[in-house]
């Protein structure tokens, strides 16, 4: 990294220094002796760092928050992925009416497989209520289960 005035400069981008301007090459042609002769420096590059999880090189982000970050992220991801099909799982609850296979084992699986895999979270709360007919994902598609009372 080339340092003038306490500013780094990018190569292969024109500059301007004392009225003066330079081409964007010029940092790549010109000689150590002639960058040194307008006060240009060089100076060892940053270390560098994976920001997705570090503030800077020696600051590390806190993990719990990147977990609900990370896991917010993916529900969002999966429920974003699910929704165009919905109406698809609805409408097929109605006799008579099929469920195309393509949707239901390929655009609604992948996302909630790619879900399983995230680290686990807390369990979500129990059902205070019992459905009358629950619907049931099979390899011939989805069937519905009705509970006797």
């Amino acid at each position: 990294m080339f340092i003038l005035d306490s500013k780094p400069l990018a190569l292969d981008r024109a500059f301007t220094h004392n009225g003066v301007q330079y081409p964007a090459n010029w940092l790549r042609l010109a000689s150590p002796a002639e960058r040194e002769a307008i006060g240009i420096t060089e100076a060892p590059d940053p270390e560098p760092y994976d920001q997705r999880f570090y503030w800077n090189p020696d600051l590390p982000k806190d993990h719990t928050q990147l977990v609900e970050q990370w896991v917010g992220q993916t529900k969002t991801t999966a429920g974003t992925l699910l929704a165009p099909t919905d109406w698809m799982i609805t409408r097929s609850a109605e006799p008579g009416q099929p469920l195309m296979k393509y949707w239901l084992n390929v655009q609604r699986s992948a996302p909630r497989v790619t879900k399983r895999k995230r680290p686990s979270q807390t369990p979500p709360a129990p059902m205070s209520w019992r459905p009358t007919s629950l619907a049931v994902l099979t390899p011939r598609g989805v069937t519905l289960n009705r509970r006797r009372k």
